[in-house]
C-alpha cells in the first residue's frame, strides 16, 4: 500500500493520499499527460514544467523551504530534467521522447536567473493539447520511498490541471 504526501510551495497539503497501488515496475512514464498506453486520451498538461527530479528516497519528511537554484544528481536520483533541453542529466541517463511539439522556453522559477546555452533555468513549455514527454527507462522504481517533484506553472486556470508525471504498465 502506497501513501502519497502533496507539499505545494514546501507547506504540506493537509491529506495523506493513500491507495493500494504498487508503484515497482512500469513499462512507460509520460510526462505533461495523463493517457491510456495507447496515447489517445486527450488529458494535457497546459503550461510549464522544470526542476523535474524522482528520488529513490523519501526527500520530505515535514515542510522545507522551496529549491532557489536548480536540482542537481546524486546517489538517490533517479531522473532529473532540468537544463534547456529534454535530456535526463542523472546517472541514470534514462533516453526522453518528446511527443507533440514541446517547447524549451526561457521561463524559469528561479528569480534572476539568466537562460543560455548549456544553463539549467529554462522550463519545458506544454501548449495543453498533444504535448508529452515519455521515457520507456523511467519506470523502474524498486521498493520502498520515493519522490517525484517538480516546478509547475500552469497556464490555463479554467481546465483541470492534468499529470506532471504518468506510468502506464
Amino acid at each position: 500500500m502506497g501513501k502519497t504526501k502533496i507539499y505545494i510551495n514546501g507547506v504540506a497539503d493537509s491529506n495523506t493520499y493513500t491507495d493500494n497501488n504498487t508503484y515497482l515496475s512500469h513499462t512507460s512514464s509520460l510526462i505533461g499527460a495523463l493517457t491510456d498506453s495507447n496515447y489517445s486520451s486527450n488529458y494535457h498538461f497546459p503550461g510549464y514544467i522544470s526542476n523535474f527530479r524522482i528520488s529513490s528516497v523519501s526527500r520530505y519528511a515535514a515542510n522545507f523551504t522551496p529549491p532557489t537554484s536548480p536540482f542537481t544528481s546524486d546517489s538517490n536520483t533517479s531522473a532529473l530534467i532540468n537544463s534547456n533541453r529534454f535530456v535526463d542529466t542523472s546517472s541514470s541517463a534514462n533516453t526522453i521522447t518528446a511527443n507533440g511539439t514541446p517547447k524549451i522556453e526561457k521561463f524559469s522559477p528561479f528569480p534572476g536567473a539568466e537562460y543560455g546555452v548549456g544553463s539549467n533555468y529554462g522550463s519545458a513549455y506544454f501548449d495543453g493539447t498533444n504535448d508529452f514527454l515519455t521515457s520507456a527507462d523511467v519506470g523502474n522504481f524498486g521498493t520502498g520511498d520515493l519522490t517525484w517533484e517538480c516546478w509547475f506553472y500552469p497556464t490555463d486556470s479554467s481546465s483541470t490541471y492534468r499529470a506532471c508525471l504518468l506510468y502506464t504498465s
